[in-house]
């Protein structure tokens, strides 16, 4: 919670100070700022928490499983690129592809973070391997299983990657290989 806050008080001071220079972006960089704090709060990570503690004793279906997800992962991970992509000034149906990219980006991520919890090295994440299924939390793997999560990671990263080749079409010549990489590292790393 206070990192939340110093991170407020970050953006607010990069507001002031732009708005005091009466810049043309100091309306996009307020805009961004709300993007984030948003996306922090009970509209995503915070409200993905809550549905998370809901669950932890009681069944929960797949639709509110992705939905946990998308909100608690996802929409921080939506909110970067999103603010970044209004402090550039992009359009509307850019910003929505970048948003459509990153929603599915998230969900890979997050996926991938639940198969490590079975599958992974504790002392190369730096936490304990297991702890998902030793708390009950709900996690893609315990409703799935490992091979279904597998699927499900492929088609979120091939999802992600697609809005990727959109954005090309948008923008031809421009190199979004970095967001082809990114998305390759965070659903194919192996701790």
């Amino acid at each position: 919670d206070g990192l939340l806050t110093d991170a407020v008080e970050i953006m607010t001071d990069a507001c002031k100070d732009e708005c005091t220079k009466k810049s043309g972006n100091c309306l996009n960089k307020i805009e961004a700022m709300k993007i984030i704090v948003s996306a922090s709060g009970g509209k995503g990570m915070l409200g993905g928490q809550v549905i998370d503690k809901q669950f932890e004793d009681d069944d929960i279906s797949p639709e509110i499983l992705e939905t946990m997800h998308r909100l608690k992962t996802g929409s921080l991970i939506n909110a970067a690129v999103l603010a970044a992509a209004t402090i550039c000034n992009l359009d509307n149906e850019t910003k929505e592809a970048l948003s459509r990219f990153a929603s599915e980006l998230g969900l890979a991520f997050q996926i991938k973070d639940d198969m490590l919890d079975v599958e992974g090295n504790s002392e190369a994440m730096g936490k304990t391997a297991g702890k998902d299924i030793i708390n009950n939390k709900k996690t893609f793997v315990a409703e799935f299983g490992i091979e279904k999560a597998k699927v499900l990671l492929a088609e979120a990263s091939d999802s992600a990657n697609a809005y990727i080749k959109g954005l090309s079409k948008h923008f031809p010549g421009a190199d979004f290989g970095f967001l082809t990489e990114l998305t390759c590292y965070l659903t194919s790393r192996e701790l």
